[in-house]
């Protein structure tokens, strides 16, 4: 199936899933939730058997190791899916933090599965774009399968940042992550580099949707820069599969010298 056919079918009303090779952790224990507050950007007094939280975690410096999505199963008993693929990546982060409180981490195997559906079509999506609503859960559901060339350009379309974004050089703000970013909660790793950037930083890097024309698509790579015709500089660090018109077809980290909020999809680069 193209992904024409999958837009056309999400424009009626199809719900599409997507099964990631993702890290998978269970943290058990009467400390799990206070470790968790104290490691993440996001208020972990929002996380319920209901509602389930997407949290960053980060090194001392506010550089992103991951973000996770994570979920209640029962009283002190969480499952955390990130972004990478390799499960002991994330486990290894998690344990050089663990010292003397009473919990237990280890690697899950346990099958998670993003669903699709156009906007407003899914109840309580854990990640929105102007297009798709993306939500994350524990187990398969009947609905058919997207391929990872399809799933790869549906999520750059959300401006949903995954492995090439989600590295030790880029705070969360750089990557579209700011709404994990809790203002109302407690220390956690790398907080005080966070909230100065926020405050001072004036030239925040930050992620951008790219759109260029059939031409220009089929020159780039990722690690092109690119402008736009306000004189914004940005490195390419994703592509899509294939080029759609109408659609974004790159993300790109760009240097934001007109201190926009970044995620603007509407963008017209052209290859510098």
């Amino acid at each position: 199936m193209d992904i024409v056919n999958i837009i056309k079918m999400l424009k009626q009303q199809q719900v599409f899933r997507y099964a990631p090779q993702c890290a998978v952790i269970n943290i058990v224990g009467i400390d799990a939730r206070t470790f968790l507050q104290r490691m993440s950007t996001n208020d972990m007094m929002a996380l319920s058997r209901a509602q389930a939280v997407q949290t960053c975690f980060l090194n001392n410096k506010g550089r992103v190791f991951d973000y996770v999505t994570v979920f209640e199963r029962e009283d002190h008993d969480f499952v955390l899916v990130g972004t990478y693929k390799q499960q002991s990546a994330l486990l290894d982060w998690l344990e050089q933090f663990h010292f003397v409180e009473d919990f237990t981490l280890s690697i899950l195997e346990q099958t998670c599965e993003w669903t699709i559906a156009l906007s407003g079509k899914l109840d309580s999506p854990l990640w929105r774009s102007h297009d798709f609503d993306f939500s994350l859960s524990l187990g398969f559901s009947n609905y058919p399968e997207l391929d990872e060339q399809a799933w790869e350009f549906l999520r750059i379309n959300a401006l949903m940042p995954q492995a090439p974004e989600v590295n030790l050089g880029l705070m969360p703000q750089n990557i579209g992550l700011k709404a994990l970013v809790a203002e109302n909660k407690g220390c956690y790793v790398g907080q005080e580099v966070v909230a100065k950037a926020l405050t001072y930083q004036k030239h925040a890097k930050s992620l951008c949707g790219v759109k260029v024309n059939l031409e220009i698509f089929l020159t780039l790579h990722v690690g092109d820069c690119v402008k736009d015709s306000l004189g914004r500089t940005g490195i390419i660090s994703s592509l899509a599969p294939v080029y759609v018109p109408g659609y974004i077809q790159a993300l790109a980290v760009v240097d934001d010298k007109l201190g926009s909020e970044g995620g603007q999809a509407e963008f017209i680069f052209s290859k510098n």
